[in-house]
């Protein structure tokens, strides 16, 4: 009888403090107001992701620059910010859902749900954190990962904790890092509310940058980003931040 191999190992907590002000600089920060409307296939994928666009309203779309390291050209991108129309604001900081991508490929580049219902009560366990992570990624990045992938079995670790893979699982393009607790802030009034979910960490080798997705307490994914460039010389995230209000504050990005 074979045995089922199980991977993943408990590690300890790696903490990362964000340098939000100088993090995501090595691309232009220019912002540019630029009127665009949701194709039938980005509606259908919020659909999927649980977004209901009857309860958002688009508050402002930008065409900006995303960055994706020194050996593959700079992307045109729009960026989109959503608010919810009970509480209609477009500064930032609060509950939204924001989305970039790539207009003329048709390629979703990242996306975030910043919503105060996503707070840290709970978490999905890593086994399903991977499993819907992967199924993410072949639909709105078929590029990275295909049908054809067998699903890893990975150990029982505690809730949020963090599990790391000495041997990276490789799924097709994609080799899975680490997974664990992510936590973002934002503000509700004058309350802060931590948003968190499990973070799946992927590594692409041929393009030597980086994949995530987080999943919320539903089971939904509440953050993608991909094409990430990061520069472990300083420890510090090379891609515009695009999705980050904190580190868009810090730099006054949107301030005129």
């Amino acid at each position: 009888m074979t045995q089922c191999i199980q991977y993943g190992e408990p590690a300890e907590k790696h903490v990362v403090r964000p340098d939000y002000k100088n993090w995501g600089v090595a691309g232009d920060l220019e912002t540019k107001n630029v009127s665009y409307s949701l194709t039938a296939t980005q509606l259908n994928l919020l659909k999927k992701l649980g977004v209901d666009l009857n309860k958002f309203k688009c508050v402002s779309a930008w065409e900006v620059q995303y960055y994706q390291g020194e050996n593959i050209r700079s992307r045109s991108a729009v960026l989109m910010r959503f608010s919810l129309k009970k509480n209609i604001s477009s500064s930032l900081e609060g509950e939204h859902f924001s989305m970039v991508f790539d207009s003329q490929a048709q390629e979703t580049l990242g996306l975030t749900k910043m919503l105060t219902e996503l707070d840290s009560k709970d978490f999905v366990m890593h086994q399903e954190a991977l499993a819907i992570a992967i199924k993410f990624l072949k639909q709105v990045a078929p590029d990275l990962v295909a049908n054809n992938f067998k699903e890893a079995n990975l150990k029982t670790l505690p809730l949020g904790s963090r599990m790391v893979f000495p041997e990276p699982i490789i799924v097709d393009q994609v080799q899975v890092n680490w997974i664990d607790r992510h936590d973002e802030k934002i503000s509700n009034g004058s309350q802060e509310v931590i948003v968190s979910g499990m973070k799946v960490k992927m590594f692409l080798p041929d393009l030597n940058l980086w994949v995530w997705v987080i999943i919320d307490k539903y089971g939904q994914v509440q953050t993608f980003e991909r094409n990430i460039s990061w520069g472990f010389d300083k420890m510090q995230r090379k891609t515009q931040m695009w999705l980050h209000d904190q580190c868009l504050v810090k730099q006054n990005v949107f301030a005129n």
